[in-house]
């Protein structure tokens, strides 16, 4: 893990990024839901949703398809942290224990925008996506790339 700024408010967002992963883990959607900021967006290659209302109901859709029993993994890190605004990339994988002896999912990449209001993180904004070289059409492995020239707009 790559830290850059605040070492203190970098273990904050470590604590955060835990307690997200707790509840995704859970699948209890109140509480994901509550480590959210209102105006929330998530961004993806086939959508995007826009509001904490939208996407609670993306969370209500698939957890029909999400067995119990799943663990987050997180690898290669950076948090990107100021006062008020932090940037987390690296990537990430889920893992289910029923079907993990038989097939293990791939890595993808993550980055994560929070916000800091009243002593409270919050997501702001997530884009996840799969790591495909285009031209033969495989997963690939891709180095997280530095997100400070976004913090630069923030302070």
């Amino acid at each position: 893990m790559q830290v850059f700024g605040d070492e203190q408010l970098a273990r904050e967002v470590m604590a955060f990024l835990q307690e997200w992963d707790n509840a995704v883990a859970r699948l209890e959607i109140q509480d994901i839901v509550q480590l959210c900021r209102p105006d929330i967006r998530l961004v993806d290659v086939s959508m995007e949703v826009k509001g904490v209302e939208a996407y609670q109901a993306l969370w209500q859709q698939y957890r029909a398809f999400i067995p119990e029993g799943i663990r987050i993994e997180r690898q290669d890190l950076n948090i990107h942290v100021t006062s008020d605004l932090a940037v987390v990339d690296g990537y990430v994988r889920v893992s289910y224990a029923v079907i993990e002896p038989i097939f293990q999912l791939g890595w993808c990449r993550v980055s994560m925008c929070l916000s800091k209001q009243q002593g409270k993180w919050q997501l702001l904004h997530q884009h996840t996506s799969v790591p495909v070289q285009l031209e033969t059409r495989k997963m690939r492995r891709i180095k997280s790339v530095s997100l400070s020239i976004y913090l630069k707009r923030f302070k």
